[in-house]
């Protein structure tokens, strides 16, 4: 089995997967015996994964799951905070898929401290209320108070 050591030019993307430029990555290359194919090392394939996963932005599987374990949630409370499938943070947790650019900058920004899951709470609280309580946006503020939301809607018309 023949080893060499080449320097390659890996393409990187940023964060919104289009081309950001080339990389020189050094790598070692092993011949196949069988067509004479030079063929990167599983070592050389590990290396080249990192540099292109970080230049997009992404944490690794492991990387997710310390995250997730650091801020003590669930998958599945990590799935409602993001809005995202039931199974998604598994996917993402185990390396079967990726999250998409805007998913990638919250995590980063939860990894980095940049945000809290509180921010991520407050957030939903306010969807929610959107959703389900529209009323309430739409009233001026001026408007006297009511003692609950029952008697706020029923005072509305």
């Amino acid at each position: 089995m023949k080893i060499k050591k080449a320097i390659e030019k890996v393409r990187v993307f940023d964060e919104n997967n289009v081309l950001a430029g080339t990389v020189d990555v050094q790598v070692e290359l092993v011949q196949d015996e069988v067509t004479g194919e030079w063929c990167y090392t599983p070592e050389s394939m590990e290396k080249i994964d990192e540099i292109t996963t970080r230049k997009a932005g992404l944490l690794f599987p492991w990387e997710m799951v310390a995250l997730r374990k650091r801020l003590g949630v669930s998958q599945a409370r990590m799935c409602e905070l993001l809005k995202i499938g039931a199974k998604t943070w598994h996917r993402w947790e185990k390396g079967l898929s990726f999250p998409d650019p805007a998913y990638r900058q919250t995590i980063r920004m939860l990894n980095d401290g940049k945000i809290t899951l509180y921010d991520l709470t407050m957030e939903e609280a306010i969807v929610y209320q959107m959703v389900y309580s529209p009323i309430l946006f739409a009233v001026p503020k001026t408007r006297k108070e009511f003692a609950n939301e029952a008697d706020f809607i029923a005072n509305a018309a």
